[in-house]
């Protein structure tokens, strides 16, 4: 092209920023930061509130105090094993090993060896578990 120095472009001069969406990048982050943590303690603090109130969150349990000492005397006193008796309170095994088992103590021979204290989770000493 004549009439154009051999320095100059021909396109409108640019502002050259070695990164110009850098520091927006980094602005957004530290609002949506901002934002997350704000949401964050609003829960939190809704929680609490609830709490105060009585109010608890989280799945209703399904093993009730009668239902745990039904589940206790029918494994005291009768034959019937544990799926049985699992089965008929319409609960799991898990659920009523869980339950049943408090700090890995019970009070029926038949889900402790010894009739003292057995791992929680464990299936020793349990009729039908061979």
């Amino acid at each position: 092209m004549l009439g154009v120095a051999p320095d100059r472009s021909t396109s409108p001069s640019v502002l050259r920023v070695p990164c110009p969406r850098r520091p927006w990048r980094r602005l957004k982050r530290a609002l949506a930061d901002f934002e997350r943590q704000l949401m964050r303690d609003r829960t939190m603090a809704g929680l609490e509130a609830a709490r105060v109130r009585g109010r608890v969150g989280g799945r209703p349990t399904v093993m009730t105090p009668p239902r745990v000492e039904a589940a206790r005397s029918l494994l005291a006193v009768s034959v019937a094993s544990v799926a049985s008796v699992a089965e008929g309170l319409g609960v799991s095994r898990a659920t009523l090993y869980r339950t049943v088992l408090v700090d890995g103590v019970e009070s029926s021979p038949r889900l402790s060896v010894d009739g003292g204290s057995a791992e929680p989770g464990s299936r020793r000493g349990v009729a039908g578990s061979d």
